[in-house]
């Protein structure tokens, strides 16, 4: 589909301006699985103000980031996670940093168990 298709003639969201402003130009059409996201995003970007959206996407940025960051973040971030997930205790740095390696590299080391551990007949019989 086209990106000018995809985006709908009234998008709030201009797919074929946002892939010239990153650089990517010469992506002219895109594989969309899930048009009811790009729905759903046109009116969520046309229902919302410029401020939401900032403030939205700042905490998400912050969000990301606070466990990499000083205490302060940290435990701010749990104290928010508190009143959204209902989570009682921190869990200890070490579990946080061994989580955030797993998250990192998991399915890196999961190729290079696969690739060490199983033969290409036992690859091809799983697929």
């Amino acid at each position: 589909m086209t990106l000018d298709r995809a985006g709908g003639a009234r998008a709030a969201f201009e797919l074929a301006r946002a892939a010239e402003e990153c650089g990517t130009p010469e992506i002219d059409s895109l594989n969309v699985a899930m048009p009811e996201f790009f729905r759903t995003l046109d009116r969520e970007l046309s229902g919302s103000s410029l401020a939401a959206w900032k403030t939205y996407l700042r905490w998400q940025l912050i969000d990301a980031y606070a466990p990499y960051l000083s205490k302060a973040f940290v435990d701010e971030d749990f104290r928010m996670r508190t009143v959204l997930t209902g989570a009682q205790e921190l869990p200890p740095r070490w579990l946080r940093v061994l989580t955030a390696e797993d998250d990192a590299l998991g399915f890196a080391i999961g190729e290079m168990y696969v690739a060490r551990n199983f033969s290409p007949g036992a690859k091809q019989a799983a697929t």
